[in-house]
């Protein structure tokens, strides 16, 4: 999400979009130097990006058009992934990460009911999966 924001940003910078609250506020970030944008994009990480996750959600709520573009696209892009896990066998889905929560709103009530409250962190998936238990809470089900 934060990637795209970073894309439409200067896209509306270079007037092919407009420029929002939200676009102005990444720009003012940057001090207004696309060079320094574009510079910072070459080396940023998944976090760097990520910083501009409660700006985007703050702006929604704003109705700022592309806070609002930007949260409808990645709950589509969500909904495609829970189509394919569901089409998987996948009966519950838990969203992690700084928008896990938040983005819910925005996925269709279909998609919704895939969705559970996580019981662990990531770390603790990833412990289960290196003990090879990471269909530890299907097995439980089956076998309640």
């Amino acid at each position: 999400m934060g990637l795209r924001l970073i894309q439409k940003t200067l896209l509306a910078a270079d007037g092919l979009l407009p420029i929002t609250p939200l676009a102005d506020e990444v720009l003012s970030h940057f001090k207004y130097d696309l060079d320094e944008i574009v510079t910072w994009s070459k080396r940023a990480r998944p976090c760097d990006y990520g910083q501009f996750s409660p700006a985007i959600f703050a702006h929604a709520n704003e109705s700022d058009e592309l806070a609002v573009d930007m949260l409808t696209q990645t709950a589509a892009d969500i909904e495609m992934w829970l189509g394919g896990l569901r089409k998987l066998g996948a009966t519950r889905v838990c969203l992690m990460g700084s928008i896990g929560e938040r983005i819910v709103p925005w996925i269709k009530p279909p998609f919704q009911q895939l969705l559970v409250t996580p019981v662990g962190d990531a770390m603790d998936g990833a412990i289960l999966m290196a003990k090879g238990q990471h269909n530890l809470y299907a097995h439980e089900e089956a076998s309640v």
